[in-house]
């Protein structure tokens, strides 16, 4: 799909337009009422932009490696914390010397302001069911319980 503005066009858009637009400006020079100058810095802008949109291009590929090098990282540092945890409740050190070693508690339980999804399926529509999940104490938004993502059936 081809932008309908410059603005709206991606950087790969704008390339190739500046491509074409050069391709038609060298051709009918005169047509346009351009100078020989002109077309010669409009080149050099468009293979300057090429040059930086490349660049560009490689740097978020890089980045995006690197994080998941880093997620990667991450989730082997989370579990050592959560084995030297572990490791100190089985060998029942007392609750105030784990907390000494600023491990968040992470408990699982939920907060006493939780509250609960309810589902109500909707069948108006022959051999179709759809499912709608909503928060228990605000029945009147389609609002979610805090905490929640998705549900699984």
């Amino acid at each position: 799909m081809a932008a309908d503005t410059l603005a709206n066009a991606s950087d790969s858009e704008l390339l190739a337009i500046a491509t074409q637009v050069l391709a038609g400006i060298q051709a009918l020079l005169t047509n346009f009422g351009l100078t020989a100058g002109f077309v010669i810095n409009f080149e050099l802008m468009r293979d300057t932009y090429d040059t930086d949109l490349t660049g560009h291009v490689a740097q978020q590929a890089a980045a995006k490696a690197q994080t998941l090098t880093k997620n990667g990282s991450r989730d082997l540092m989370e579990g050592l914390i959560r084995d030297v945890k572990s490791s100190a409740k089985n060998n029942k050190t007392p609750q105030a010397e784990i907390a000494t070693l600023g491990i968040p508690s992470g408990s699982d339980l939920a907060p006493s302001n939780a509250t609960v999804p309810i589902g109500q399926v909707d069948t108006s529509k022959r051999m179709e069911h759809t499912i709608s999940f909503r928060d228990a104490a605000a029945q009147d938004t389609k609002r979610k319980p805090r905490g929640v993502m998705g549900c699984e059936i």
